[in-house]
């Protein structure tokens, strides 16, 4: 399922990521082969490429339409709203606590999401619009979501 909602506040936004990850957990089930954040980083980060939401829309896509039935045409294409919908419904399935970082610049004026995952009793950034598990751009402003 695809949500494609105007620009919007924040509230909403929210609700249209939990909504798309609930909407993803029985196939992340199925799609995610691993039982660690830093394997579902890598099996995700394999199959995705960046691309911006279209001017004026926040395009919300689920993990199956993310990967089958995608807005752009293409799997895997999308922004890190995206990916954190798929990282996200992935750790759920398999048991893995996580958390949904938002970021910014200024205070409450988020740009950036992604994720926080626990492995071995650690915290780590699992940003899917990075190179690498555990790396972090540096943003000044931080709020932690609980799913």
């Amino acid at each position: 399922m695809k949500a494609i909602y105007p620009t919007t506040t924040l509230s909403r936004t929210l609700w249209g990521i939990r909504r798309q990850v609930k909407d993803s957990l029985d196939y992340a089930d199925q799609w995610c082969i691993y039982d660690n954040p830093r394997d579902i980083f890598r099996q995700i980060k394999a199959h995705v490429t960046y691309k911006n939401d279209p001017p004026d829309i926040e395009l919300l896509q689920s993990l199956p339409t993310l990967m089958e039935n995608n807005y752009w045409g293409y799997s895997g294409t999308g922004d890190c709203d995206c990916f954190t919908i798929a990282f996200t419904a992935c750790c759920i399935s398999k048991g893995i606590p996580v958390k949904i970082v938002l970021a910014g610049r200024k205070p409450d004026e988020f740009t950036h999401v992604y994720n926080l995952a626990r492995m071995n009793g650690v915290w780590y950034d699992a940003d899917l619009t990075e190179s690498r598990f555990g790396k972090r751009r540096d943003y000044k402003y931080l709020k932690l979501i609980g799913v």
